[in-house]
């Protein structure tokens, strides 16, 4: 497969459809391709309705479209049909209405434990949880189509994703327990290591990837491993706080750390914010 970098330019990007624009990166994507000049349509209908998703095709002309519909919530049949039934639901309808491209947010939850390095993208995919495994499911449909229809498929696999707006995560739940003085209460050891990214980070990485040409897999990340408790003692430098340890939740493999060599020579991607200034900029 033939690789080049690549550089946006708002000449050569091609009508996008957004699905999910109403979510917590949905919306600080729109807001970024809106002071970028891009042309996109936002999808208003429901996700699992034929008929209102080729009503979009129609109406918006979109043959490429960012996909960021997805739930983390459990149960398993909730998961299916949130992250895995809507993906299938608008690919099907989009392959009849001119589709030719597909930027699908995944998840490096798909990996399961990472290696010494990090998660590669060539690593086989293990995951560990429910939520990893239906992420799982909708690379795979993806690819599904890609092989069977030929529409091209860009697949980030984003960490947690972190800032204004969002109401989910540990960074969020933290931030909210401390300001609300209130203790933190962790799972397990508090050792468990992963990477954090912040949306306006997850967003370039987006937009970059508009200009791709070629189907790829690329992980996307901010490449600080920090523990729990390591992001415990950086709020700890501006407010006090009490924390319980639950020992009964054993989650010391509950790792997550990506490898993000590739998305710096693919799409000359380099996080911008580190998690340590935006929780100074919380509290000073």
């Amino acid at each position: 497969m033939d690789r080049q970098k690549v550089k946006p330019s708002r000449n050569n990007l091609k009508r996008i459809g957004i699905f999910g624009y109403k979510g917590f990166i949905g919306k600080h994507l729109c807001s970024s391709l809106s002071s970028h000049h891009v042309s996109f349509n936002v999808f208003e209908g429901y996700a699992l309705r034929k008929s209102d998703i080729e009503d979009f095709f129609d109406t918006s002309n979109a043959q490429e479209i960012i996909f960021l519909i997805g739930s983390f919530d459990l149960p398993l049949d909730n998961l299916i049909e949130k992250n895995l039934l809507t993906l299938q639901t608008v690919l099907e309808a989009g392959v009849n209405k001119g589709l030719q491209k597909i930027i699908y947010v995944s998840s490096g939850a798909v990996y399961g434990n990472p290696g010494p390095e990090g998660s590669f993208e060539t690593d086989l995919l293990l995951p560990t949880s429910l939520y990893g495994l239906t992420k799982k499911y909708c690379e795979e449909c993806i690819q599904y189509y890609e092989v069977n229809y030929g529409i091209k498929g860009v697949i980030l696999r984003f960490p947690n994703v972190y800032g204004d707006g969002n109401d989910k995560g540990v960074v969020y739940e933290f931030l909210k327990r401390v300001e609300n003085n209130q203790d933190i209460i962790i799972d397990g050891d508090g050792e468990q290591g992963r990477n954090f990214l912040h949306v306006s980070d997850a967003v370039n990485a987006l937009y970059k990837s508009l200009c791709m040409q070629n189907s790829e897999i690329i992980n996307i990340s901010n490449d600080r491993r920090i523990t729990i408790n390591e992001l415990i003692k950086i709020m700890a430098q501006y407010k006090e706080f009490d924390i319980i340890y639950d020992h009964s939740k054993n989650l010391l493999d509950d790792n997550l750390y990506l490898n993000i060599s590739k998305c710096k020579k693919i799409l000359e991607f380099i996080p911008r914010l580190d998690i340590e200034n935006y929780i100074r900029q919380k509290f000073v």
